[in-house]
C-alpha cells in the first residue's frame, strides 16, 4: 500500500478512536478488544503423605489487586498499532504443605470472529508472539511453586507501530483480500512482490505474505470495524491454568 493511502486509513482509525474514547472507557465491558478467559483448576493427587498424614492442599488464584478469583477475564481496550503495552498479572498462591507444579494450555484463539486453526502448531506460544503484528505473550515466574510460596502468571499484549527491519506475516483465514495491499511470495529466504487479484487470492492466500505496514493497517481497520458492527472483541483467547501436587 502506498504511504499516502496508508496514512489516510490510519488517520481515519485515529479519528474514530478520538470520537469514541469516552464511550469506550465507560463501556469497556461491551466493546472489548481482547477477551482472554482463564479457567483455574487444581488437582489433588492421592497418596501424597507428609509425616503419615495426607498433605494439606490449598491453592489460591489472586488477581493483581490480591482478590481471589476463579474465572478470569483479561481485557485490553482500544487495541491498535502503537498501543501502550498491556500487562495483566495473576498470582498463584501455594499455601499447601507440598510443592506444586503450574502449567497452562492455549485452548483456542479467534481473531475477527474466525477461529485460528492451532491443530498443527507445535509451539502455540511462538505462534502467538510472532505470527501477527500484535504480540501475545504468556510468562510464568515459576513452574514449580514451593510450599508456602507463590508464582506470577502474566499475559502481555504489545503492538509496535514500526519496525527497524522488514517483517512479513504469512496469511491465513483471518485475512481478506484488499486491492490496496502489496502481496509477497517467499522464494527461499527472500520475499518477492506478486500480482494478486480478487479472483486469484483465495487459492493462493496460504502462500502469501503482507509486510508489517500493510498488516498493521489491515488489523487496525478491521478490528475497529468488527467491534463496532458486532459488539464482540477482535481478539479472543481461551487459556486454562492447571496446578498439581509434586510427589516428593
Amino acid at each position: 500500500m502506498n504511504l499516502q493511502k496508508r496514512k489516510q486509513l490510519l488517520d481515519s482509525v485515529q479519528r474514530k478512536y478520538k470520537k469514541k474514547k469516552y464511550f469506550v472507557l465507560l463501556m469497556a465491558l461491551f466493546t472489548l478488544s481482547v477477551n482472554a478467559f482463564a479457567w483455574f483448576a487444581f488437582t489433588t493427587q492421592t497418596g501424597v503423605e507428609i509425616k503419615g498424614e495426607v498433605a494439606a492442599w490449598d491453592i489460591q488464584f489472586l488477581d493483581d489487586t490480591h482478590e481471589e478469583v476463579h474465572d478470569a477475564i483479561v481485557v485490553v481496550s482500544n487495541m491498535r498499532p502503537g498501543m501502550p503495552d498491556f500487562e495483566k498479572t495473576y498470582i498463584i498462591n501455594n499455601q499447601s504443605d507440598v510443592p506444586a507444579k503450574l502449567s497452562y494450555e492455549v485452548l483456542s484463539v479467534s481473531i475477527l470472529g474466525r477461529e485460528v486453526d492451532l491443530t498443527n502448531i507445535s509451539d502455540k506460544d511462538v505462534y502467538l508472539n510472532t505470527n501477527y503484528p500484535f504480540s501475545i505473550q504468556v510468562e510464568q515466574e515459576k513452574i514449580n511453586i514451593p510450599s508456602k510460596d507463590s508464582s506470577n502468571f502474566k499475559v502481555l499484549v504489545t503492538w509496535s507501530f514500526e519496525s527497524a527491519t522488514p517483517i512479513y506475516y504469512k496469511l491465513n483465514n483471518v485475512y481478506d483480500y484488499d486491492e490496496y495491499f502489496t502481496y509477497y511470495s517467499k522464494v527461499e529466504n527472500t520475499y518477492q512482490e506478486t500480482q494478486i487479484s480478487d479472483e486469484t487470492y483465495t487459492i493462493n492466500r496460504d502462500s502469501l505474505y503482507l509486510d508489517k505496514d500493510d498488516a498493521d493497517t489491515y488489523f487496525g481497520m478491521e478490528c475497529k470495524t468488527y467491534e463496532t458492527t458486532t459488539g464482540y472483541p477482535c481478539l479472543d483467547i481461551n487459556l486454562r491454568l492447571h496446578v498439581e501436587q509434586i510427589n516428593s
